[in-house]
């Protein structure tokens, strides 16, 4: 019986297993953007809140026109009956900001003065419009629908006055801090594991920004980096929940934030605008602005969309120079490394672009049909005095944090580690699990400063 042989004669360049391949040992980047999602961070302040919901109170105007629901005509020519809406009474149905003795104005310039008032039936007050002179008729002034403004008031001599007292009122706003978290698990061979392609250990974990060959390094930046993108994204965009969704196998309901964009929509202005903007879409915003008693110098955060239509705008603009143009204000630092672009008007108003990658993220709000790229959000850049603090001035933007505690804490948010293959060993299993945790909620400050560009259907 003959023997087989183990080897057979062949070129040793031909024997694969005995060469190093030729492996390229960064890893290549393929979607690096996908991570840049970290601006809202930049925009806003960090504050602490000790619970786990707060509210805050906003005042409201100084003063109020009123809306007409209906008319009658109490006397042809001369007095109007106007049944308000419902939106200018209080929650009661009780009070209503008008007042016998008040002169008001119809939209085409009439002008009356309020000579009776029946609140008989809550939610539906009405009252009596007199004409001023008989260069008006209030009866045919009043239309169902518009406002009505309430300009001055006028007495009797020796009278007592109104003899009704406005009381000062507040909007509450509220929202909750939602926990976000992300984990990741190996096990100790995994751990271990040699490869070719060599990974960054990103920040806030130990050794961050060192390179290593070994897997847990990619698997702790994805899973950092995940986490990242989810919270800003939640920060961002989430609406806020009605207290009453558990997932199945837990035994308490999620707390879901209300983000950026629901609460602009929901207690800011709405402002539509065409195909792409126009002179005419800053126009509005310039009005809008004055009705909020908004600053000039603002900030507009963008769609990629919405800021490519800007381009083409700025473009045409520049040609006949009806508009002021450039990178910051000329501050190339600044502008290099946020990405703004200014736009100047003759009214005085200033408006800081920013493309927010955000608005755009392939995988998220770019996905095809989103509405987020066509979206702008014009946002103040003043602060108010905190209420609490006489010294203190909060941004429009503030990210409320639940304190972390515990190992890993850096107050904002933790990381940490188990299993029996970590620093830690914290138990058997032959495992390094990492942690990541948070509990986060954003509070804007001044709805209706902000405005909502939304683009026509």
């Amino acid at each position: 019986m003959f023997g087989v042989p183990i080897v057979t004669d062949q070129l040793v360049s031909g024997l694969d297993f005995i060469h190093e391949p030729e492996v390229y040992r960064k890893l290549v980047g393929t979607y690096p953007r996908q991570r840049d999602l970290t601006f809202l961070r930049i925009l806003g302040q960090f504050k602490e809140v000790k619970q786990t919901s707060w509210n805050w109170h906003e005042e409201n105007r100084l003063i109020t026109p009123v809306t007409i629901k209906a008319k009658s005509q109490v006397t042809a020519n001369t007095t109007v009956r106007i049944t308000l809406a419902t939106e200018d009474h209080d929650a009661t149905g009780k009070y209503t900001y008008v007042r016998k003795h008040d002169i008001v104005q119809f939209k085409n310039g009439a002008q009356g003065v309020v000579i009776d008032k029946s609140t008989a039936v809550d939610g539906a007050h009405t009252i009596d419009v007199k004409r001023i002179n008989s260069d008006y008729d209030p009866v045919a002034a009043a239309v169902v629908g518009d406002q009505l403004g309430i300009f001055s008031m006028a007495f009797e001599e020796g009278g007592r006055g109104y003899g009704e007292t406005i009381m000062p009122t507040t909007t509450v706003y509220n929202n909750k801090v939602q926990i976000f978290r992300e984990d990741a698990s190996v096990t100790s061979s995994e751990q271990t594991n040699q490869t070719y392609v060599e990974f960054t250990m990103p920040e806030g974990f130990a050794g961050a920004g060192e390179t290593y060959g070994f897997y847990f390094a990619k698997v702790l930046a994805d899973t950092y980096d995940r986490f990242l993108i989810k919270e800003n994204l939640g920060l961002l965009t989430s609406d806020i929940d009605d207290g009453n969704i558990t997932v199945t196998g837990d035994t308490r309901p999620v707390r879901v934030s209300r983000g950026f964009v629901p609460h602009v929509k929901r207690y800011g202005e709405l402002m539509e605008y065409g195909s792409k903007p126009t002179m005419g879409t800053f126009d509005n915003l310039i009005r809008l602005i004055t009705k909020n008693y908004g600053d000039t110098e603002n900030m507009l955060l963008q769609g990629q969309n919405f800021g490519l239509g800007l381009k083409d705008f700025a473009t045409d603009l520049m040609q006949n120079g009806a508009v002021i143009y450039n990178s910051s204000n000329g501050e190339e630092i600044k502008s290099v490394s946020l990405g703004f672009s200014t736009y100047k008007f003759g009214t005085g108003h200033v408006f800081h672009c920013k493309n927010m990658e955000a608005f755009n993220h392939p995988d998220t709000t770019g996905l095809a049909g989103y509405k987020y790229p066509d979206l702008a959000i014009l946002c103040p850049m003043d602060a108010r005095q905190d209420p609490k603090d006489s010294e203190n001035m909060i941004a429009p933007l503030t990210i409320r944090y639940k304190r972390q505690i515990g190992k890993g804490s850096q107050n904002t948010h933790k990381v940490w580690y188990t299993g029996g293959s970590s620093e830690s060993g914290s138990d058997d299993r032959l495992v390094n699990e990492v942690h990541l945790a948070s509990e986060k909620g954003l509070q804007v400050f001044g709805a209706k400063r902000f405005i909502y560009c939304f683009k026509s259907a």
